[in-house]
């Protein structure tokens, strides 16, 4: 019992949200943030948005600059990936920003990595109502993309 006390205080601890300013949005699912004169790159997690340079790439991250550029948000970190880049759960004002990118479709659930699997609820949601990349036929998902380029 007492352990298990021990990892959920230890557990808890490291759920708590820090606060950043996003200085700069590199694409539908990667910012960089500043939190004490100290910049990093943050990948959201659970999320892959289409890349730059393919269709809805710009929408994307338009979209996404829309919801937090320039402005204070909450970040729960989950790990670091291979890149160095801080992967995340970003909120602004309460609002789980991940998931909007999802219910816009401007992001796809990311299967390899998803851990929320509501997230395809609001998935199939953007599907549905055939919300930008579910308005293509087959959209292509960014990681075929990128194996392809």
């Amino acid at each position: 019992m007492n352990k298990l006390i021990i990892f959920l205080v230890f557990f808890l601890l490291n759920l708590h949200a820090d606060s950043y300013f996003v200085t700069k949005v590199i694409d539908g699912d990667t910012i960089e943030v500043r939190q004490e004169k100290r910049n990093y790159k943050v990948r959201l997690s659970e999320i892959d948005a289409p890349e730059i340079n393919q269709r809805f790439g710009t929408e994307s991250k338009n979209f996404l600059a829309s919801l937090i550029l320039n402005k204070e948000i909450e970040l729960i970190y989950i790990t670091e990936d291979r890149y160095g880049r801080i992967v995340a759960k970003i909120y602004k004002d309460n609002k789980d920003i991940n998931r909007s990118m999802v219910r816009s479709g401007l992001a796809w659930v990311y299967d390899y990595y998803v851990e929320d699997q509501s997230l395809y609820n609001d998935q199939n949601l953007a599907k549905k109502n055939s919300f930008n990349i579910w308005s293509e036929a087959s959209p292509t998902p960014p990681w075929v993309f990128r194996r392809s380029n």
